[in-house]
């Protein structure tokens, strides 16, 4: 199967899949009106790390969690 030798995953064997990447990083920030990133000219896409699986997806997203929750909670306790 052709399909299992492929690992589309790797961009610099594939780099329309950087595109594709780029794309849906900036559908999304634009479905949940994220700021424009002061270098969006530059690079063209808002910042953001795709994922294989959902288990990285979650991950990355618990991770984004909590330093949110660490920079609220130092601004709250007046700590740096």
């Amino acid at each position: 199967n052709l399909g299992m030798r492929i690992n589309i995953a790797d961009q610099t064997t594939y780099p329309s899949s950087f595109k594709v990447h780029n794309i849906t990083l900036n559908v999304i920030a634009n479905l949940w009106n994220c700021p424009k990133p002061a270098d969006f000219d530059d690079y063209g896409a808002f910042p953001g790390a795709g994922t294989v699986g959902s288990t990285e997806a979650c991950l990355l997203g618990g991770l984004c969690l909590k330093f949110r929750w660490r920079k609220w909670y130092a601004a709250r306790q007046g700590l740096s």
